[in-house]
């Protein structure tokens, strides 16, 4: 197409009448062509014209080409005679307020009416201008987009859409025909109310796995907590009160989603965040003390594992505030020590520790680390994140 651009942009080629080109209002193409601000079926992808492939070849009602092109049952301005396709320029309306006159019956003459026309489908064959052809029947429709045929001598309009009117008069006709589409109409469907929904936003918990969340909505509707791959429903009594026990909590934050729905499918929904802390005593009880051979020997794979020991303090200075501590947590005899470990830690946990002093750590495994020797090698060893230190007695 010469005239591919934006809105607009008017096109007069071969076989192409007076129009423009615009984009395709129905989204299906990238533009169609219009006439007198009508869509046609000619439509353009990619600099490529064709015709909307959503139609079909039908023949002529209006009896000015052999075919016409349908979309939806609606006629396009898109023919074709003898296999050639040309856009067919819609007649001009007449003048406002002008209506076609009717001749007047002759004194003692009757009027004539005209007689039906039966419109039939062509054979295969004659159905078939280019590639385009299908086979289907011809309907007529009447209503909203209906084609109206009028034929003899008079005038023939056809148009559709919304609010739209066909006039014309056949010959020996006193009265004009009018018929009018009545406009479309369409429904929408509002999500029915949800209920009230009445929760605390965060509860907190300490050492135990499981909570019971409480709360209020209308009565006889059904609640339903999700959680971290888990779920649980409670149904309220006449007072609107609901409980929804929560389980398999781990340390830390979990979101629960609370959404309560009612008979009608109104919904309403709220987040509530449950805390878990584990008390000192707990935290200490669920410790254990892992063999330092198995420790050593793969100490990620016990990555997140609880664990304790007594030890000595071989290097640390807690003037320094550093948050590292390496020390040893194997007495041999005569209180020599061996196996190190290092530790990491807040320095206020070990504010009074100094080297050689003897310890109790409560801490998680937390993999391995490498570090320098002061002899120029180096040297690698267990990791403990401790949470709680206790000094036994001092170097």
């Amino acid at each position: 197409m010469s005239e591919s651009g934006g809105d607009g942009d008017e096109a007069t080629g071969a076989g192409h009448p007076t129009g423009e080109w615009r984009p395709d209002p129905d989204g299906v193409h990238e533009f169609r062509y219009f006439v007198r601000d009508e869509p046609t079926g000619l439509v353009s992808d990619s600099g490529e014209e064709s015709l909307d492939d959503h139609g079909e070849w039908v023949p002529d009602p209006t009896g000015r080409h052999e075919f016409r092109y349908f979309v939806s049952g609606k006629p396009t301005s898109a023919v074709s005679d003898h296999g050639v396709h040309t856009v067919d320029e819609p007649p001009a309306p007449p003048p406002v307020g002008v209506q076609p006159e009717s001749p007047e019956p002759t004194v003692g003459t009757a009027a004539v009416e005209p007689e039906p026309v039966e419109v039939h489908a062509a054979e295969d064959s004659e159905l078939k201008p280019k590639e385009w052809m299908k086979e289907k029947k011809v309907l007529l429709l009447v209503g909203a987009g209906a084609l109206a045929v009028v034929l003899g001598i008079g005038i023939a309009l056809v148009s559709s859409g919304d609010d739209s009117s066909v006039q014309g008069a056949a010959p020996g006709a006193g009265d004009a025909v009018e018929t009018t589409a009545p406009p479309e109409t369409t429904s929408t469907t509002e999500a029915p109310p949800g209920p009230q929904l009445d929760v605390e936003g965060s509860v907190e918990v300490i050492d135990a796995d499981s909570v019971e969340i409480t709360g209020s909505t209308d009565p006889g509707v059904t609640v339903r907590a999700v959680w971290a791959g888990d779920e649980a429903t409670a149904t309220t009594g006449p007072q609107g009160n609901f409980t929804v026990v929560v389980g398999g909590l781990a340390e830390g934050n979990t979101n629960v989603r609370l959404t309560a729905e009612n008979e009608d499918g109104g919904t309403a929904s709220s987040t509530v965040i449950v805390t878990r802390s584990i008390s000192e005593e707990l935290f200490k009880f669920l410790t254990r003390q892992i063999p330092y051979d198995e420790l050593v020997r793969d100490p990620d794979s016990l990555a997140g594992q609880t664990v304790n020991y007594r030890a000595q303090v071989f290097q640390y200075d807690s003037r320094t505030t550093t948050s590292s501590m390496l020390v040893w947590v194997t007495e041999g005899e005569f209180s020599f020590w061996t196996d190190n470990v290092l530790l990491t830690l807040d320095p206020a946990v070990a504010s009074n520790i100094d080297n050689d002093d003897i310890i109790r750590f409560w801490g998680t495994v937390a993999g391995s680390q490498t570090y320098d020797t002061a002899g120029g090698g180096s040297n690698t060893v267990p990791v403990v994140d401790v949470e709680y230190m206790e000094l036994e007695s001092k170097g």
